[in-house]
């Protein structure tokens, strides 16, 4: 289940980012226009001259001396503005050309803020993954309706249903915006305040080419992608269209088959899907391109295209970098995501899903699937042969930037002060721990979350910042939904242990939020008085003043407020010196290696990655193969029993015998995806759709810091048993022949 992780609240980073901007424009940003450039800025620590300091040789790990890095280790996430359409043509024996690139850009959806998605007709309709729209299924839920259990197909047209709060978006063109940004920076700055110079002009170039657009048509915005870390800026004009329809959904029990304990592995029997429909000025949408059906499906060792949104990879950072997230930042992330998924999984135990109104097992599924797939990533990081080859690549780069004297003069520095950096970084990560998943609309209390847009929504006022230049802060606020008082005392007592933690009990704020209470009773009488677990009541206070409200919660947020801001000055600092070291290397390593074999590190822009169906050879030598089919399902099924993760609904029990068991269920290929591809469309070398990507297997978690295709694998629903299951189980008439332009062939008749 690829959902973008780890999970946290994308409008919590406008708050930050929005924060950020004041505090750095109090203390000078450093406005000097430089001249424009082609590359980074170089490294101005130390004066220029032919002796610079020479980055010290990396030792492999023992016994993996002679491992060597290999062509594709940055991977195959080709972003759209430079593709390598020569390599396609001569590796999978293709045509593809301008025309063909178009297609398959305009035919890719961005699924909300976390998933992909494509066009699969004429007529708007929007083919993703069941757990990508679970919520929005709950949400379209009437009366006493159940339909994430029960699923949904809207028979008639007038049967879809309009869901609140979802998006999608196409990216309808791009410009290379490099030396725009880049002609901005000041040579002499420091890194911060270029840093703060970079993202003021992207802020313009947003804002201005937004204003431009949507001149012509309200659904146009424009979002600057930042590409090797600031190599190369380009600017996206996205159309975002938010009347979307729910058509389509399984039951449950068939999109998250075998739950959490088959998530991540293979083989698989998961029929992931759901369809959507987007409509404009109350009619479907007349789109052009689309993908078509291709009622054959695949076959192993053919050629496939997965195009989507992967959400993040760190196969640029440095081996130092790695080494504080092995030591530091995922340890972390896995110690608060376990707290707080204990605390989940003891509310839901016993409890019947009807009476879950505020969708904490949707939020359990999501918090699941996240320590599991940062768990794959950790461990990837203890692999010795995975950190030799990056070791490898590495050393490749530091020998290019050394025996090269225009490099050693430009960048010679940058991997001896990314050491430096991570150094500090190391000195005061303990108290990272407090802020893991801090203000996150998934992993905090509801109490903090809320506190914290009120109260720095209320300091920005106080500055005298125009409402209509925090009027997305507000938004974002009202999006944090309630749940359980229950819940929430136990996620605030969580948080106050994990401050009090990391800075010891006798640090001022700790003793000035705790006195002489326990976190447990602290968060009781909170949760017990405070407004802020009632959205309704939250309206009220955030308008009027959370500073001014009197609120229980008031004095705790009055002191970890400040603390908080702190941090994030103090860690932004860092990252902004990391990011400019990065580009500097990235420099190094698109000179050394070449864009063709170097895609940039996923950011959740728009990416085609190529691969083949295959199948692989597991650990124990046994062959997995490719495919797997409906009668490995009810193997499942007959193995587990109906009290199990593998239960199936009385609807495919009763079409077990009707159901062509020999269809293709799920297949592998060796497409390079990671979170947030979920829901991405795997076509063929015509841009059919074969399959739709939900998955990775466990051997291909360590991805995200390199790409391998020995045993890793993205996982697909066939486009074959989304058909068989449309028509002989679900009756979706309507649908399939929309999807395939074809009357509906039964080899049975629908329960």
């Amino acid at each position: 289940m690829l959902v973008s992780s780890p999970p946290r609240s994308s409008s919590f980073v406008v708050l930050v980012a929005l924060l950020l901007g004041l505090w750095l424009a109090a203390c000078g940003s450093g406005s000097e226009v430089a001249r424009v450039t082609d590359r980074p800025d170089r490294d101005t620590t130390t004066e220029a001259t032919e002796q610079r300091p020479v980055a010290p040789a990396l030792e492999k790990p023992a016994g993996f001396e002679d491992v060597t890095a290999e062509r594709f280790d940055d991977g195959k996430m080709w972003t759209f503005s430079n593709p390598p359409l020569d390599y396609f043509n001569e590796t999978y024996d293709m045509t593809a050309d301008a025309e063909w690139l178009e297609q398959a850009r305009l035919g890719a959806l961005r699924f909300s803020d976390s998933c992909s998605a494509s066009l699969v007709s004429d007529r708007g309709l929007v083919m993703t993954n069941h757990h990508c729209a679970r919520d929005f299924i709950t949400k379209v839920s009437r009366g006493d309706e159940q339909l994430l259990e029960e699923g949904f197909y809207a028979a008639e047209r007038a049967d879809e249903r309009p869901v609140a709060g979802l998006h999608v978006e196409q990216v309808v063109d791009m410009e290379d915006v490099t030396a725009s940004v880049r002609g901005v920076l000041s040579r002499s700055g420091d890194d911060q305040a270029r840093a703060q110079a970079r993202r003021n002009r992207i802020q313009e170039i947003e804002r201005e080419r937004t204003r431009q657009v949507s001149a012509r048509d309200t659904t146009l915005r424009v979002e600057v992608a930042r590409e090797y870390n600031g190599v190369r800026y380009v600017a996206k004009t996205y159309r975002r269209l938010s009347d979307v329809r729910l058509v389509m959904a399984p039951e449950l029990q068939l999109g998250y088959f075998g739950g959490d304990v088959d998530n991540f592995t293979y083989p698989r029997f998961n029929l992931d899907v759901a369809f959507f429909r987007v409509y404009q000025d109350d009619r479907p949408l007349q789109n052009e391109s689309f993908f078509s059906w291709n009622t054959s499906g695949s076959e192993a060792g053919a050629p496939v295209f997965a195009v989507g949104n992967p959400g993040t990879t760190s196969r640029q950072k440095t081996i130092d970098q790695l080494r504080f997230t092995r030591d530091f930042t995922l340890p972390q992330q896995l110690n608060a995501l376990q707290r707080r998924s204990d605390v989940l999984e003891a509310y839901l135990e016993d409890r019947p899903a009807a009476e879950d109104t505020t969708n904490v097992r949707n939020i359990t599924f999501s918090v699941r699937n996240t320590l599991k797939s940062l768990t794959g990533q950790w461990e990837g990081l203890q692999d010795d042969e995975l950190m030799a080859r990056r070791i490898d690549r590495e050393q490749r780069l530091r020998d290019a930037v050394n025996e090269t004297d225009s490099l050693r003069q430009a960048y010679g520095n940058a991997f001896i002060r990314m050491a430096d950096t991570q150094r500090a970084r190391r000195s005061t990560a303990g108290r990272d721990a407090a802020f893991v998943f801090f203000g996150s609309n998934i992993l905090d209390s509801r109490v903090i979350t809320r506190g914290l847009y009120g109260y720095y929504h209320h300091t920005l006022r106080r500055q005298g910042v125009p409402p209509e230049e925090i009027a997305d802060l507000r938004e974002s606020a009202m999006d944090v939904s309630d749940w359980p008082d229950e819940v929430e005392e136990a996620f605030l007592a969580i948080r106050l242990h994990e401050l009090r933690d990391a800075f010891g009990p006798d640090h001022p704020t700790v003793r000035r939020v705790l006195a002489d209470t326990t976190p447990e009773d602290l968060a009781a009488s909170i949760v017990e008085r405070t407004a802020l677990t009632d959205s309704t009541q939250f309206v009220d206070i955030f308008d009027d003043g959370y500073l001014d409200s009197g609120d229980a919660s008031l004095s705790m947020m009055q002191a970890i407020g400040p603390l908080f801001i702190r941090h994030i000055q103090s860690s932004q600092s860092l990252t902004d010196r990391e990011d400019n070291l990065l580009a500097q290397i990235n420099q190094v390593r698109l000179s050394t290696f070449g864009e063709d074999t170097v895609p940039p590190d996923a950011n959740f822009t728009l990416r085609i990655a190529d691969g083949v169906v295959q199948g692989y050879a597991n650990d124990a030598g046994e062959d997995v193969p490719p495919y797997t089919t409906f009668e490995g399902m009810y193997a499942r099924y007959d193995e587990h029993g109906p009290d199990s993760d593998w239960a199936l609904p009385e609807r495919w029990l009763n079409a077990r015998d009707e159901l062509d068991q020999q269809v293709p269920l799920n297949l592998v290929s060796t497409n390079d995806i990671t979170g947030g591809n979920s829901g991405s469309p795997l076509l063929n070398r015509e841009l059919e759709v074969v399959g739709l990507i939900f998955d990775s297997n466990l051997e291909a978690l360590p991805n995200a810091f390199i790409y391998r295709d020995e045993q890793a694998r993205a996982v697909s629903v066939d486009v074959r048993a989304i058909q068989e299951a449309l028509v002989t189980v679900y009756g979706a008439d309507r649908l399939v022949r929309e999807l395939t332009g074809e009357a509906v062939v039964r080899t049975g008749s629908a329960q």
